[in-house]
């Protein structure tokens, strides 16, 4: 039997790496230098890593702006990230204030120059996560092999919030506002920001000048004259952003965006603030285990649903209990909310009181958001919604609870349903696959109760009703019931249709979406120059052999179901598209739980389609001496025929040990 092709390999690295990874915002340029290793040996070739010659002298200076490269903070995910180290074998990250070290992580080995912490395939902080605020410095010191400190760089985080995210302000036009402070407290001009929104991986804006982009911005340069754009400062720190002439499309994709406002730092030490659902403070994933030093919010909702009020009227209120889940005991984890309203078309449609603004909550304490609709106006129309946005402390982040409500004309009674979520997606799977269930949830929020008569599905035939229990009986004001959906797709094809509710009420329709997996095209093997690699333990792909600029599309599949995707991936000069790892792109949405068996398909802008099966190996013994002195070390683990169980044949799996330093092994002159 042949040995295992050199262009299809799975790595299982022994449990408890350090973490995976995605594409760091602070540069787009291509750090590939691991990964050009593994390729370069999956293709035959050596690598080897340059050593270093620094010499060790007096203190180094301590440099801001940077000089060696750039440094930006992101204080919103307590996350940084630095390029440029590559001299460095070995480089100390430390996040600083009021002169006190209140996070590190140490001897990080830069990947080809890029350094990055708390952030998908980096390392983590050690023993707690900062909570990265402004005036927080961030101090990189890089070392040499000694590890003696060769050179600082820093720089201060600034002091720049997003306040309101994304929201319609008119026809075609959306807004986004907060406050810029530089690190000693004067408000920044419009000319050191830049506000933007970030559409999803897979979405591009359609019109004006962002055509074919994913990133909406506005600097001090754009004029609503010119551009259809701006960016303002007042002098008193308050920045607002306007785009106008949206089309309905990029409207859609605005209010989805992740907003977003940067301090421009001069090119080499600048601040991203983000807000967007999954940006929140702390530990990346539950592989950093340093809990975080400050305060953490939590909702006890995510949305709040008020009665139909007629206009001139208030309803009852509805709260929203949020609680400090930080750790610590000191004043630097109290949770402080600076202010809590509601943004939005309709936000003078609700009144909004709390009480976290009173005092600050300390860890595990608990304070109310209460909401109230007081209509003024049916027009133009009765469906009233807001964002109430609570601004704190904790990663200076805005977290979201999404009102809806009904204005009443005088007298009126009526059933008003409304549908949560909005969609079904059910993404791809093969041809008769049967998916779970999901559910739409169905609620009342009129005066009347409502009577179902019929659920149906308009469209592809590919969605059946698989139960509910709306047309069982009535469905009081403010009650639920729920309507679950499978997806079996037909064709190897996109598929959509419509779950349409029919009662007393205005008709509500429920948008279904699911595809089929096309396995047409596919490359058959061996397909060098192709190279397809993956490290299930770090849940991170890097695939070889592209053309340079290439966009790619990569998909993990498990038993017919695409269960990971990352769309737009784009391959560096060196042909190498990563996922999940530092300098590359992000999954889509969920990370997946790489697994043996799981199918990587590579899908280029040609149509053509490459794949390999994650073989299932792993290390369950790391390299250990046999015994003190004998100068031998021993590695184990096991390697297994997926259809038998059985082991795989020898000649089909290669072990490695992999230098964890720019220092290479003294017996070959390489790192591996």
């Amino acid at each position: 039997m042949n040995k295992r092709p050199a262009d299809e390999m799975s790595f299982a690295p022994s449990p408890k790496s350090p973490g995976s990874r995605r594409k760091s915002a602070a540069t787009y340029r291509r750090r590939r230098t691991a990964a050009i290793a593994i390729v370069a040996s999956m293709l035959g070739g050596g690598f080897y890593l340059p050593t270093f010659s620094g010499v060790a002298g007096a203190v180094p200076v301590i440099n801001e702006p940077p000089v060696t490269g750039a440094i930006v903070s992101f204080p919103a995910r307590d996350f940084i990230s630095a390029d440029g180290w590559s001299a460095y074998p070995f480089v100390n990250v430390d996040i600083i204030r009021d002169n006190v070290v209140v996070g590190f992580a140490h001897d990080v080995i830069p990947d080809a120059g890029l350094v990055e912490v708390n952030h998908p395939g980096a390392p983590c902080w050690d023993t707690v996560t900062p909570n990265i605020i402004g005036g927080d410095i961030v101090r990189l010191t890089g070392l040499d092999a000694a590890h003696v400190p060769v050179a600082i760089d820093q720089t201060t985080t600034a002091r720049v919030v997003v306040t309101e995210t994304v929201h319609q302000t008119g026809p075609g036009r959306v807004e986004m506002s907060g406050t810029a402070f530089r690190a000693n407290g004067s408000a920044m001009r419009a000319s050191e920001l830049e506000a933007g929104a970030l559409s999803g991986a897979a979405a591009r804006y359609t019109g004006g000048l962002h055509a074919g982009q994913r990133l909406l911005t506005a600097t001090a340069l754009d004029t609503l004259g010119t551009t259809g754009v701006s960016l303002t400062a007042d002098d008193a720190g308050n920045w607002t952003a306007v785009w106008t002439e949206l089309n309905a499309v990029d409207m859609e994709l605005a209010l989805a965006s992740e907003s977003r406002i940067v301090w421009l730092g001069g090119g080499t030490g600048s601040t991203i603030f983000e807000v967007a659902d999954g940006i929140a403070p702390g530990p990346w994933s539950a592989s950093c285990n340093a809990p975080l030093a400050g305060p953490i919010v939590s909702t006890d909702s995510t949305t709040i649903d008020l009665p139909a009020t007629e206009v001139g009227a208030t309803s009852a209120a509805s709260s929203v209990h949020v609680t400090n889940t930080g750790f610590g005991s000191d004043a630097s984890t109290e949770l402080i909310v600076s202010s809590v309203r509601a943004i939005g078309p309709d936000a003078n449609q609700f009144v909004v009181t709390n009480t976290c603004s009173a005092a600050p909550v300390v860890v595990g304490g608990t304070c109310d958001v209460s909401v109230r609709l007081r209509p003024t106006i049916t027009t133009p129309s009765q469906l009233k919604t807001a964002t109430i946005a609570i601004l704190s402390n904790a990663g200076n982040s805005t977290v979201s609870v999404h009102a809806t409500g009904y204005a009443l004309t005088a007298g009126q009674s009526v059933a008003v349903l409304i549908a949560k979520p909005a969609n079904l997606d059910f993404g791809t799977r093969a041809v008769n696959n049967t998916s779970p269930a999901q559910s739409a949830v169905i609620k009342n929020i009129g005066n009347l109760a409502a009577e179902v008569s019929a659920t149906t599905i308009t469209g592809a035939a590919d969605f059946t009703v698989a139960s509910q229990n709306c047309t069982t009986g009535a469905i009081a004001p403010l009650a639920t019931c729920a309507i679950d959906v499978t997806f079996a797709p037909v064709a190897k094809t996109a598929r959509a249709a419509t779950l349409n509710i029919a009662s007393n009420g205005a008709a509500l329709s429920v948008d279904l979406a699911g595809a089929g997996l096309d396995d047409a095209n596919i490359v058959p093997f061996p397909h060098l120059p192709i190279a397809l690699g993956t490290f299930m333990d770090r849940d991170f792909v890097s695939v070889g052999g592209f053309d340079a600029g290439e966009l790619v599309t990569m998909q993990i599949i498990r038993h017919g179901v695409v269960v990971g995707s990352a769309f737009n991936v784009l391959a560096g000069d060196d042909g190498i598209a990563e996922v999940n790892h530092p300098g590359g792109s992000c999954w889509e949405g969920v990370t997946p739980d790489i697994r043996a068996g799981d199918v990587l398909r590579v899908t280029r802008p040609n149509g053509l389609v490459y794949e390999m099966l994650n073989a299932d190996v792993k290390v369950t013994q790391k390299a250990t001496a046999i015994t003190p002195g004998s100068f031998i070390v021993a590695e184990k683990g096991y390697a297994r025929d997926l259809a038998t169980g059985g082991p795989l044949p020898l000649n089909q799996i290669e072990a490695r040990l992999i230098a964890s330093s720019n220092n290479p092994f003294a017996i070959n002159g390489r790192r591996a």
